[in-house]
């Protein structure tokens, strides 16, 4: 059954972490016959009238076509007056192939789409901040030294200011966490909880952001990778905590459109971006993209831009040309955009991170990224009262195990005299599931595989793969250690999760790299109010450290300096 509901203003918006799309300008007619071909939200559709008359038609002209709702999309007064002020978000049963056509053939329609889905890329004396590689690169987890954004030499001139603000696109921010909750965006014309929408527009009791899944003011994170693009853009320094933020003065704004699965709709994503505009937010995170290149988000960011707003965007994660496959929202041609791939402690690109010499802008530090979670995990050897840190195997079972350690060598076979014990393992040959798996058959209590090169292993036991025993990853120089001193001697290995906890944790993506730049582009706008999303893009671009290994992956061939960048914005 049909079921109008009132004209109001509203936002809207569909993402993903990763995938493909075409250029807009690409598009022919009123519907890219494709754009189905990638993921969406079932029997939605984006419909944009081409003038505000059509618009209040709508539901009587969509209804004759078997729409069974019809929605204005949630958009603030400035931007009413645009297309997206002309767009309705439509309900149809049966095939949207058929309906697609027919709603494009309509002489009052500008364009038809539909509803995407996108996924989830001076020294302070944080207790962790010797794990920042990217902030401070001394070789300390194997790689390069010097292969970093210069950051200590860059607080010198400034630590950012509280009036510049970041929003975070994302699963939302886990805005009590010890080390945020300080830079978190307070919005001072809402009174909480009182269930009333003080300031007028829209949301009720929105404190600290928006949550457009559920519509409402709470845009708590509860899967972590927002958290986590969060604290790298600005948790707090010098608190006694464990990390600390590229600008750690500046303030961060929760804008909640993917759930806890890492994906969300681009209705959403649009709303969130309105949103942060209409509320005064400087510029945005967004490190989730992919589906189809999307007519409403593309105005919706060029409406950001025209009210000065940068949007820095994660290039995207498949290790392919972003110049041949497209990548969205990163590939998007807008003035204001700045598209982010992800380098590595030795400067050298990612594998997995997208790349393109014309339309991915610049690198920066995104693989092995240390950022705030709103969750706790605990990975750890324990052997006569001290702790070797590690990471947990991802898929291995969650638990404590104590017992006298041995010697696994490769653990490349089976072992008998390995039964109850703590077997540890060097990385290499085979796969860590099948050295988890050869320890486990032999009756082992736990699992440590340490590395066979500088660093803490992050490994991963496949996908439908798991343990019955713990089994955590540790560096080279702690397992030889272990090895070396304390075979017979009992160790604990700890592999935990508390989902109620409030922690710190270790990801790797474009989606950690993107996060570095608005950092960056913050501490900027602190020293320099003035800079445009152009001239901040510009002095981005033109002051990136040129390694021999970027040369032809992006525009500026570079990785960030946060140094340079900041001397270029005061000059």
């Amino acid at each position: 059954m049909f079921k109008p509901k009132t004209l109001v203003a509203a936002c809207m918006a569909t993402v993903a972490l990763t995938g493909a799309m075409v250029a807009p300008a690409a598009m022919a007619g009123k519907f890219e016959k494709t754009a189905l071909e990638f993921p969406h939200v079932a029997g939605e559709l984006l419909v944009t009238f081409k003038d505000s008359a059509d618009a209040r038609q709508a539901m009587s002209i969509l209804g004759r076509l078997g729409a069974t709702n019809v929605e204005a999309l949630r958009i603030p007064k400035f931007a009413q007056d645009s297309e997206l002020g002309r767009t309705m978000k439509v309900s149809l049963d049966g095939d949207l192939k058929s309906k697609i056509k027919a709603i494009a053939a309509l002489r009052s329609v500008e364009w038809v789409e539909p509803n995407f889905i996108v996924y989830a890329d001076y020294k302070p004396s944080d207790p962790m901040y010797s794990e920042l590689w990217a902030m401070k690169n001394k070789g300390q987890t194997g790689g390069t030294a010097g292969a970093d954004i210069t950051a200590q030499k860059a607080w010198n001139r400034s630590t950012g200011e509280s009036s510049v603000i970041v929003g975070v696109i994302d699963t939302g921010i886990a805005y009590d966490h010890p080390d945020l909750a300080a830079n978190i965006w307070v919005n001072t014309g809402e009174i909480p909880d009182n269930g009333i929408d003080d300031d007028g527009n829209g949301y009720v009791d929105d404190i600290h952001g928006i949550n457009c899944i559920t519509g409402s003011g709470d845009p708590y994170d509860d899967q972590g990778h927002g958290s986590h693009v969060a604290g790298t853009i600005a948790a707090v320094m010098d608190n006694g905590e464990g990390v600390v933020g590229v600008a750690p003065g500046v303030t961060l704004m929760g804008l909640k459109f993917l759930s806890a699965e890492g994906s969300g709709s681009s209705d959403d994503a649009l709303e969130c971006l309105l949103y942060s505009v209409e509320m005064g937010a400087n510029l945005t995170n967004n490190s989730w993209g992919g589906g189809f290149p999307s007519f409403s988000m593309k105005r919706a960011i060029d409406l950001a831009g025209d009210a000065g707003q940068l949007f820095v965007a994660a290039a995207g994660n498949d290790g392919t040309d972003n110049d041949v496959r497209p990548h969205y929202p990163s590939n998007y041609t807008s003035a204001n955009l700045v598209s982010v791939a992800n380098s590595d402690h030795n400067d050298m690109l990612d594998s997995s991170s997208n790349y393109g010499a014309v339309s991915v802008d610049l690198a920066a530090p995104g693989t092995g990224i240390l950022s705030t979670v709103p969750y706790k995990a605990t990975a750890e050897i324990n052997v006569l009262g001290m702790t070797y840190t590690g990471a947990g195997m991802t898929n291995a079972a969650l638990g404590t195990a104590s017992a006298a350690m041995s010697d696994g060598g490769l653990c490349d076979t089976t072992d008998a005299s390995w039964s109850g014990t703590v077997v540890l393992c060097e990385r290499g040959e085979i796969s860590f599931f099948d050295k988890v798996m050869n320890a486990q058959a032999s009756g082992a209590v736990g699992v440590a595989v340490y590395n066979n090169e500088p660093g803490i292993v992050y490994g991963t036991l496949g996908d439908g793969n798991s343990s019955d025993i713990p089994a955590i990853g540790i560096s080279q120089a702690d397992g030889q250690t272990l090895v070396a001193s304390y075979l017979g001697n009992v160790g604990e290995v700890v592999n935990t999760f508390d989902p109620n906890g409030l922690g710190y944790d270790t990801y790797t993506g474009t989606s950690m790299a993107s996060p570095h730049v608005a950092g960056a582009a913050a501490l900027m706008l602190s020293v320099n109010p003035s800079l445009t999303p152009a001239k901040l893009k510009k002095k981005l671009m033109n002051t990136v450290d040129k390694p021999a290994s970027m040369a032809g992956t992006t525009v500026s061939e570079g990785r960030l300096n946060l140094d340079k960048a900041l001397h270029a914005a005061a000059n």
